[in-house]
């Protein structure tokens, strides 16, 4: 599912003048919507995976904790892994 968001619809102008408009294209990267872009992008499929994982375990207590240990458990996350280690 994709969405083109303006920038402007976020913002009220009374004068209806827009000096600069910023257009993006919104894609929804869920794993269950399956969109290409997660077959190009191997961090960021990483990244739907890890977040549906989140979710998964989100009543928990510590959701992202036990999505952790999930990852440290043997599941290959590759590059998205060693992008939060380095954050931590």
């Amino acid at each position: 599912m994709e969405k083109e968001l303006l920038l402007s619809d976020a913002f009220f102008d009374p004068e209806g003048k827009r000096s600069l408009e910023l257009r993006v294209k919104g894609i929804n990267i869920n794993t269950s919507k399956k969109h290409e872009i997660l077959e190009k992008c191997e961090i960021l499929r990483q990244y739907s995976v890890f977040v549906d994982t989140v979710r998964k375990y989100k009543g928990e207590q510590d959701a992202i904790k036990r999505a952790m240990e999930i990852i440290d458990s043997g599941v290959d996350f590759g590059l998205f892994r060693q992008e939060i280690l380095t954050g931590l």
